[in-house]
């Protein structure tokens, strides 16, 4: 038999087909191992939505002992001013038990401060004084005077409100009302949440308990036995979302550790049986094991409740809206309380509600309503416990991220919740095309005109095949064949266009809501039935990745603060989207209206082009609606399919959860693509939406830029980019985890490169005495020290407020801001010299050869610091010295010698403080002593009239001062250009851990070994005024 050789376009198709099936069918695989059916039965209870009653519980117990212990005792004070009441600073020290769920990385306790700013937050109050008001605070002089009116009055300022002792329990009943919910212990799911919360918490005060699994049954681990002998193995009892339980096994590590719960209360808000206020975890275990039957049977309960209510909410929604709202409200109301009891019998107990088709044709047939329209109308509604539903709201699956869920999950579940809602309002408002837009009499008027008017084309085409049939001219014999089909059916469709429209319309309202609902249906399933105990798996995994997550919370809040700025362009992205949504309705509207003239440029010659420009526009911009509900439906699929596969791992948990926001990002996208084929419209739409959002975006990122927070962000990058420069100039040398485990490798392979032949020789090293790796360290290390000069310099002004002396003393081992500090003293002269002066002889150091460098240029203002700058860079050249410091006696010795050495204009012009130590400091040379400024050196330079005048008031104070009280000995001046090969003071090596110190002395470098010191000289030895002996 012969067969044809396949061509390569065939093979490679061939070879797609196969490759997508081999894809396909794990990812089908993995959907139906995951689909909820498979692990439905054992859902353990989620008792999250009960955690804000047990904080009010908790918070109404410790307001309680604030009251009763104040007024003299250590609660709230008896001498309250309305200032401080507003405040919330009640008085008081006491402390009360919170527990771990209000205080669970501290001490379990609150002072009645911290009691007074959460009660206010928890139970909602909008001020501090409405609530102090509520608890009957009173004016100590008339107790009937009404607190919310007068509290505010000059009359009324002073310290006479309190809340008297014997309010403990009123106040609890106050906080009770206000909450809505009951404080006492009397709700077996109230005793689970506290439980079961405290036992799993990872806090410092929880117990810290890790599930292992059921103990028999689906979801039992295949060691059980083995973890049922466990020492720290604790079988308990945990409640299951069908109303059921189902034994449990928890390793708690510590199960003798004591929590505490709550102070002991006056009936009826007493601790229940067997609870008391100081519990070990074994007993908290103990606890949750008794209340979880009833616990399931009460979420149950309120399941089913919540869920009718959620019912009911819904059809009354779509009966007003059918009836066009006003009046219609109450009788809309009377009309589903009769659906809903005749179809009681039939209400799902578990699962989306929409899916249960008995439930829907029972309502359809009792509100006359289609089946398609309730199954839209109870869309997003869930029986499944718990449902936390209330007034039509689903409670979505919670988010699972535990350990940093505290951080992560809120804003998770924000984002979802802006999803929900997005999609609810975009929805209901823009995407569904109402029936009377498509139907309404207006529109069927002005589609009527359109369609007379096409029929009136049919008519003349008509006419022109018969003259042509008669004469023989126009269309010929074959063109009348092939056009009369045609005409017949586009006179068919012109007629009954408005009805292929609104079918059309029709459709696109269906698949959009149904997508959302259908698919985002089964995700919420996969997530409901995959729900586990995360708290207490995997917690050594999770653990060790928090030290990453929290070393990154720096930048992740930095990171966050550009939302400021997208928040910004997002709203007017978000009002272009109305507008373009708007814009898609009437353009729905009036392309429904033309619709026949679009059939019949269908059967004209050259105008095809037109129908097919009109078909395309309407195709698109229904299937906006379609297309959006299938996004946001897959979002939650996606999302529940990774977090189901990714097991306790926290990253996929996290990607789960984001995958069902991105949807609301693409909206953007879809809409603006739908909207193109609408052509210039959109595109001055799209331009004005461009042109808002981009002003916006430059004025968010300049004001961000501006703030704390981007400058904050801005020092960050430079630290970044200063670390790498050192790497590569292989000078890094950090002591975090990362620095030990690559940076600093990686720095000494850049400095190993940085000197190799390799990196400088004139072939690869880029060309002939470049030596590329030496220069390339050279410049790394550049741009970090001008990076470091710029620090050091706004560290000066700013922390020190440019008091250069200040930042002397306190820079520590910050030798860039000793050299800055030094710089800016140059620049004010005298007074900056005096002030290095004191600096050094308080036995301050010179550091680095900068610092060095600037006391050489002191020489006009403070001969004495030349000398100490010209002696230190001698010893940091000729010794190897790391730093160089001076007792008090060689300073005045090298200030005798320096001033000695100067001119008398010099002389004249230099600071009264190194005239004065020069006028009184001897020194040898030569077995001779001489003194800096001698009584006739001085007299002679007062005496000299070409320079008397430029001498300073105190200089000149003085030189009179040495002329009147000389010393008796004789002046030999020593000219300064002999004295450098003759220095008085040199230094001796002292080994230090910052390298080799060296202190001015006598004697050049090292002392010889074979005749040390009597005592070594070391960094002590800076502070002595005599020098050290000469080794």
């Amino acid at each position: 038999m012969l067969t044809q050789k396949k061509t390569p376009q065939q093979r490679i198709r061939i070879t797609l087909v196969g490759l997508a099936t081999l894809l396909i069918i794990p990812i089908l695989m993995t959907f139906f191992a995951l689909s909820p059916t498979a692990n439905a039965a054992r859902t353990p209870l989620d008792y999250s939505p009960q955690l804000t009653q047990v904080k009010q519980l908790l918070l109404a117990r410790a307001m309680r002992m604030c009251i009763i212990n104040g007024n003299g005792g250590p609660g709230f004070g008896g001498n309250l001013t309305a200032e401080r009441i507003a405040r919330g600073d009640w008085g008081g020290n006491f402390t009360t038990t919170v527990g771990p769920i209000l205080d669970g990385d501290n001490d379990g306790q609150f002072d009645c401060k911290e009691v007074v700013s959460a009660t206010r937050d928890v139970f909602g109050y909008g001020s501090f004084i409405d609530m102090f008001c509520s608890l009957k605070g009173e004016w100590r002089d008339d107790a009937n005077l009404d607190c919310l009116s007068n509290i505010g009055k000059p009359e009324y300022s002073g310290d006479k409100w309190n809340i008297p002792k014997d309010r403990g329990v009123y106040a609890i009943q106050v906080l009770e009302k206000k909450g809505g919910r009951s404080l006492k212990f009397d709700s077996a799911l109230v005793n689970y949440s506290l439980a079961m919360s405290i036992l799993l918490s990872g806090q410092k005060l929880g117990c810290k308990a890790e599930w292992r699994g059921f103990t028999s049954g689906e979801g039992a681990p295949d060691n059980i036995r083995d973890l049922l002998r466990g020492e720290n193995n604790r079988r308990v009892n945990i409640a299951l979302a069908d109303g059921t339980s189902a034994e449990g096994l928890y390793y708690i590590p510590n199960p003798n550790k004591k929590v505490g719960l709550s102070s002991k209360v006056e009936s009826p808000y007493d601790l229940p049986d067997g609870v008391k206020p100081n519990m070990s975890c074994e007993e908290i275990a103990a606890w949750a094991s008794r209340s979880a039957e009833g616990a399931a049977q009460s979420a149950k309960t309120d399941s089913t409740e919540n869920t009718r209510k959620a019912i009911r909410s819904a059809l009354i929604k779509r009966c007003v809206q059918s009836r066009g709202g006003g009046p219609a409200q109450q009788i809309c109301e009377s009309q589903v309380d009769g659906w809903m009891n005749a179809c009681k019998d039939k209400m799902p107990s578990s699962g989306a509600v929409a899916s249960s088709k008995e439930y829907v044709k029972c309502i359809a047939e009792q509100s006359k309503y289609d089946e398609k329209e309730i199954s839209g109308a109870l869309s997003g509604i869930s029986a499944d416990t718990p449902s936390g539903q209330s007034g039509g709201d689903e409670k979505k699956p919670e988010c699972a991220v535990k350990d940093l869920g505290w951080l992560i999950c809120p804003v998770i579940n924000f984002l979802a919740d802006i999803s929900d809602a997005a999609f609810a309002m975009i929805a209901d408002n823009f995407l569904r095309i109402e029936p009377g837009l498509s139907s309404g009499g207006e529109v069927q008027a002005a589609w009527g005109i359109m369609r007379n008017i096409a029929n009136g084309a049919f008519i003349i085409m008509f006419l022109a095949i018969i003259i042509s049939q008669l004469t023989g001219f126009g269309i010929s014999n074959y063109g009348i064949k092939k056009m009369l089909p045609r005409l017949i059916i586009a006179a068919i469709l012109v007629n009954v266009s408005i009805y292929i429209c609104q079918i059309a319309v029709d459709l696109s309202n269906i698949l959009g809501y149904g997508l959302r609902a259908g698919i985002g249906g089964i995700g919420d399933e996969i997530t409901r039935a995959n729900e586990i105990f995360r708290s207490g798996q995997g917690r050594g995994e999770w653990g060790g990745f928090a030290l990453t997550v929290l070393a990154a919370g720096t930048a992740g809040i930095l990171a966050l603060a550009v939302l400021i700025g997208a928040l910004v362009s997002g709203l007017v992205v978000m009002a272009t989207i109305a507008v373009l949504l708007i814009a898609r309705k009437a353009l729905i509207v009036i392309l429904i209206v033309i619709s026949p003239l679009a059939f019949v440029a269908f059967l004209l010659p050259n105008t095809e082009k037109f129908f097919s420009k009109w078909r395309s526009i309407f195709v698109g911009l229904l299937m906006v609606f379609p297309t959006i509900g299938l996004l946001f439906g897959g979002g939650i699929l996606a999302g529940a399919i990774v977090k189901a596969g990714g097991g306790n791992d926290m990253i996929m948990q996290i990607v789960g959860e984001l995958i069902k926001v991105l949807p609301l990002i693409a909206v953007w996208s879809v809409l603006k693509k739908a909207i193109d084929v609408a052509g210039s419209i959109s595109q001055h739409i799209n331009n004005a939406g461009g042109r808002l959002g981009g002003g916006a975006k430059n004025w968010a990122k300049d004001r961000y830029a501006n703030s704390r927070l981007g400058q904050m962000q801005d020092f960050r990058k430079k630290q970044v980019a200063r670390r790498k420069q050192l790497m590569r100039a292989g000078a890094w040398k950090g002591d975090g985890l990362m620095d030990h485990i690559w940076r600093n490798r990686m720095s000494d392979l850049s400095d190993k490169i940085n000197r190799s032949r390799l990196a400088n020789n004139k072939i690869l090293g880029a060309g002939k005495n470049v030596n590329y790796g030496i220069r390339s360290a050279a410049a790394g290390q550049d741009a970090v020290d001008k990076e470091e000069l710029e620090a050091a310099e706004d560290l000066l002004a700013y922390q020190f407020n440019g008091d250069a002396a200040a930042a002397l003393r306190n820079a520590g081992d910050n030798e860039i801001l000793k050299h800055v500090a030094f710089k800016k003293l140059e620049s004010t002269g005298k007074h900056g010299a005096e002030q290095m002066y004191e600096y050094l002889q308080g036995g301050g150091t010179i550091s680095n050869r900068r610092m060095a460098e600037t006391l050489t240029r002191m020489k006009d203002d403070h001969a004495g610091l030349f000398e100490m700058g010209r002696t230190a860079i001698d010893q940091m050249e000729q010794d190897g010295a790391t730093s160089v410091s001076f007792s008090q006696q060689q300073m005045a010795e090298l200030t005798a010698k320096g001033v000695n050495g100067l001119s008398d204009e010099k002389l004249a012009r230099q600071a009264s403080s190194a005239i004065k130590v020069a006028g009184e400091t001897e020194f040898t040379k030569g077995g001779q002593k001489m003194v800096g400024v001698s009584a006739d050196r001085a007299a002679s330079v007062l005496d000299n009239k070409r320079i008397n005048t430029s001498i300073s008031g105190s200089a000149r104070r003085e030189l009179e001062s040495i002329r009147n009280n000389s010393v008796g000995t004789e002046e030999i001046r020593i000219p300064h250009d002999t004295a450098s090969s003759n220095n008085i003071t040199e230094a001796i090596p002292s080994d230090t851990p910052m390298g080799r110190t060296f202190v001015a002395g006598t004697g050049r470098g090292p002392a010889p070994p074979q005749s040390p010191p009597s005592a070594p000289p070391n960094n002590q030895n800076n502070r002595n005024n005599n020098p050290p002996a000469a080794s």
